[in-house]
């Protein structure tokens, strides 16, 4: 990818890393923040802000690029993050834990802080996939469908995989090397993504900060952004394909029919006869290629 694209997104992730970092710690400890983690160590939420507001922030530079990948990004990521902080912030020692657990509280008319970030992610995935059909051109309903499940999915697997340490921003920083390779963007997205994540990794594994329903949510909602816009309209991974595989001589034999009945167009270098052959019928259209040749 160019090297304009690489600043804007590493840099603008970076920077508003930082500023968001400098400015908790201007605010003073924020007890409020302290948790046990799986192996009873106190860890802070800290990490987990830092890295929604960098994330969510990043869509700002990835506007400059694109505005529609840079609107879903700060929808994505912003709802992630703030109804993740809704969640991580929840004071109740008897709420309902757990998607299944959320859903059946939900079910019995209970509406839990963690029901509200289901259907809010779910939402914003909804809002960004409509910005990212639109910036195909085709508002196809079953790109918004992809692009909704894709995202709102990333999101859910980030905060399945921050049950460990380091684990979601290992597998978000491989991700994102991959899609940072791309020149439009959902490369500079995936950049800032990546810087984020190796920045935020050696606080993740010392097990002094964690990510929370917080950073989590943020970070999987960008990697379904990243993913989405760098995949083709869905009509054009609908065409059909042959039933037979290459080296079937069913396959061969259809080709060929084909070819012979929706010949190719002569070359306009071809004059002339082929060497050894006599010339075509005098019937034969002068703008294709000969009708045949007897050799």
């Amino acid at each position: 990818m160019s090297a304009r694209h690489v600043l804007y997104g590493v840099a603008g992730a970076l920077v508003a890393r930082r500023l968001v970092s400098k400015r908790i710690h201007l605010e003073g400890p924020h007890l409020e923040w302290e948790r046990q983690n799986y192996a009873g160590r106190t860890v802070s939420l800290e990490g987990g802000v830092v890295t929604a507001a960098g994330l969510t922030a990043l869509g700002i530079p990835t506007a400059l690029i694109s505005g529609h990948v840079g609107a879903a990004q700060l929808v994505a990521a912003g709802a992630g993050g703030v109804l993740g902080y809704v969640d991580d912030t929840e004071t109740d020692p008897g709420a309902a834990k757990g998607f299944a657990g959320h859903l059946g509280a939900l079910a019995r008319g209970e509406v839990t802080t963690g029901a509200l970030k289901i259907l809010g992610i779910g939402a914003g995935a909804a809002a960004a996939a409509v910005a990212l059909a639109r910036r195909r051109g085709n508002g196809s309903v079953l790109d918004w469908t992809i692009d909704t499940i894709l995202i709102a999915s990333s999101a859910n697997v980030a905060n399945l995989l921050d049950l460990r340490p380091g684990r979601a921003l290992k597998t978000a920083a491989i991700v994102a090397a991959g899609l940072a390779r791309r020149d439009d963007a959902g490369g500079a997205l995936a950049a800032g993504t990546l810087a984020i994540s190796v920045a935020q990794l050696p606080g993740d594994l010392d097990e002094r900060e964690m990510l929370g329903d917080t950073g989590a949510n943020a970070l999987g909602a960008t990697i379904g952004v990243a993913t989405a816009a760098a995949l083709p309209p869905a009509r054009e991974c609908a065409r059909p394909a042959s039933p037979w595989p290459p080296w079937s001589p069913l396959r061969r034999s259809r080709s060929r029919a084909r070819h012979r009945s929706h010949p190719a167009p002569a070359s306009p270098r071809f004059s002339g006869t082929p060497r050894g052959c006599l010339s075509a019928p005098s019937s034969a259209p002068s703008w294709g290629p000969p009708a045949s040749f007897r050799c």
